[in-house]
């Protein structure tokens, strides 16, 4: 008697059977393996979950001479494994957050066998690797599984992936600043603005400061951007704003006082309205509440021009004058 031992053996799903193999004792005198012929046969089946399968003797025989006593084996299918991974572009605007936005074009499966019924069940987000605008990011997703009917013969390499997929654009903004305006001479107003478009994450802010078109005579300044600016998740649009200088106001009202003095013959440089006191004899700034008889108590100030001379002080103006606005000149009656 021959005792035919099988070798327990196995396979990954979808790979050829191996060569059934076994072990034999029993030989007499120079016999050998060579008086065998046939094989071992194993179960029907190439599914995971009907294994194992039973070797058995199949057609394996001996000559007269012997007879065989066999002991069989099992014969195993192992999951074969598919690797996931993450395709396409993973995009998002800056939002402060990491959160990626995934759905089904963003996996890929490989290692799927024929037209097996296997599918990728993958999470709807992922990770980015940080909140920062920029292309090439890594993004990441776990709790992967695969799901279908023949599932069952698959095993996921890893139920987590990464990839350098991952793109988050900077946020759009709009700013706007506020149109100003102001008198000649005065200091400027702050200058300041508003968001018309768009809006910042919770946390972020603007730095910076704007700035205006030089010059202090009457006219229109463009407000400008200036310093001012965001990082670079943001994309920053900046729409200028306006300054406007007023000229000073200046108020014409008939003198009312009785002994008016000469006109002040000094220099002729500033433009601006003088008016010559009585009381020190010099050429005197004066404010619209320093106009002589008004009984305030203010010194006696005298308008320019001799009484019945239709002539008015801002024709003669006076270096004391500068940046003392609003000026005020008065017609002699």
């Amino acid at each position: 008697t021959l005792t035919v031992t099988a070798d327990a053996l196995s396979k990954v799903y979808g790979d050829i059977d191996p060569t059934l193999t076994y072990g034999v004792s029993g030989f007499k005198s120079t016999d050998d393996a060579s008086i065998l012929t046939g094989a071992l046969m194993r179960a029907i089946g190439e599914s995971v979950a009907g294994g194992p399968y039973a070797i058995g003797q199949g057609s394996l025989a001996t000559n007269a001479n012997y007879t065989i006593d066999y002991i069989g084996a099992d014969f195993a299918i192992t999951p074969a494994t598919l690797t996931a991974r993450l395709t396409g572009a993973v995009s998002k605007v800056y939002d402060g957050t990491t959160t990626a936005p995934l759905h089904a074009g963003h996996y890929a499966l490989a290692g799927v066998i024929g037209d097996d019924a296997v599918r990728l069940s993958a999470p709807s987000s992922g990770a980015y690797n940080n909140s920062d605008a920029g292309d090439d990011k890594t993004v990441s997703a776990a709790g992967l599984s695969i799901w279908g009917a023949d599932a069952g013969n698959y095993v996921l390499a890893s139920n987590s992936i990464t990839g350098a997929v991952g793109t988050i654009t900077p946020r759009p903004i709009t700013v706007a600043a506020h149109d100003k305006s102001m008198l000649e001479g005065e200091v400027d107003p702050q200058l300041t603005y508003q968001m018309i478009a768009g809006e910042m994450v919770d946390g972020d802010a603007l730095t910076g400061r704007l700035v205006r078109q030089p010059g202090a005579a009457a006219g229109a300044y463009s407000i400008q951007q200036g310093t001012l600016t965001a990082d670079g998740n943001y994309m920053l649009t900046f729409v200028d704003g306006t300054l406007t200088i007023r000229p000073a106001p200046r108020i014409d009202r008939p003198f009312q006082g009785a002994d008016v003095a000469a006109p002040y013959q000094g220099a002729d440089t500033t433009g601006r309205v003088y008016f010559f006191s009585t009381v020190s004899n010099t050429p005197t700034i004066a404010k619209p509440d320093e106009a002589s008889d008004e009984g305030d108590g203010l010194p006696d100030v005298r308008a320019c021009g001799a009484p019945g001379v239709a002539e008015t002080c801002r024709n003669r103006p006076h270096p004391g004058n500068m940046d003392l606005p609003p000026y005020v000149s008065y017609s002699a009656r």
